[in-house]
């Protein structure tokens, strides 16, 4: 998709107001105040949250601000909840790429339940760390894919990748599937959302008999370099053609949509 196609689709106030809008650290202070850190964490209380999060020091302010501003801030284009894609109570929810596990924890008081996957190490212990205790919470050390076994990850923080092949200083970690951890466990999920740094499709490709059985509402990121917004709609729709689809945003560089939402129709 060229630039010119994404502004011809997005409107002309909303591209303005995404122009002009504050920057990442201006818009998290709204909603976030510094509490506490310790050696291994810094503690924050979100707006309108009870519970205290932490971020990892690995992760830095700047990177953890413009994640609290897409997180959200419902005027950015990267909010996975637009009016058809809403977390309502009684929510089964499946987070897919959880990084630090904002989205997890921002919905966590309406959802009945939420599974936040992760492959990367330094996010997993800090998710353990921070949702201790808490039975609505399953954290899944994983990559998403349409196959189980093991894949390989270069470490970087919120950029982190998955590969098939291993390149210099890649971790071995688990892979499996939605439909692996869902569907042929019978557990009904209604919300799947997913940013996997380009590996979307495959994720989607392994979750089609849960997509087909329980038609959840569908949130992904579809920016990434190897992503095209049309695939994953023709996947999806090839399993369960009921589903409407809106994509959102302007990626700066190559002007693909931010966001794909679905929902049954």
């Amino acid at each position: 998709m060229s630039n010119s196609d994404a502004r011809r689709r997005v409107a002309l106030n909303d591209f303005m107001r995404a122009m002009l809008s504050p920057d990442a650290k201006q818009i998290a202070m709204r909603y976030i105040e510094k509490h506490n850190e310790d050696a291994k964490y810094v503690y924050y209380k979100i707006k309108g949250h009870p519970s205290i999060f932490s971020r990892p020091h690995e992760l830095g302010e700047n990177a953890f601000c413009q994640v609290v501003s897409e997180t959200l801030y419902d005027k950015n284009w990267y909010y996975y909840q637009i009016k058809e894609t809403m977390v309502e109570d009684g929510d089964v929810v499946v987070d897919c790429g959880a990084a630090e596990g904002l989205f997890s924890f921002t919905v966590l008081q309406k959802a009945r339940h939420v599974y936040a996957i992760e492959p990367l190490p330094l996010f997993v212990n800090q998710m353990k760390a921070m949702f201790s205790g808490d039975k609505k919470v399953t954290i899944l050390g994983l990559a998403m894919s349409d196959k189980e076994g093991s894949i390989y990850l270069k470490e970087n923080g919120l950029l982190s990748e998955v590969h098939d092949e291993k390149l210099s200083g890649d971790i071995e970690v688990p892979v499996s599937t939605i439909d692996k951890l869902f569907y042929e466990k019978g557990i009904n999920i209604n919300y799947l959302k997913a940013d996997l740094e380009g590996h979307e499709s495959r994720m989607i490709k392994g979750a089609l008999k849960t997509i087909q059985k329980y038609r959840p509402k569908l949130a992904i990121t579809t920016y990434h370099d190897n992503q095209d917004y049309r695939e994953l709609v023709d996947i999806i729709k090839s399993a369960e053609p009921s589903y409407k689809f809106k994509v959102k945003g302007i990626e700066e560089i190559t002007g693909k949509p931010m966001m794909l939402h679905m929902w049954r129709s």
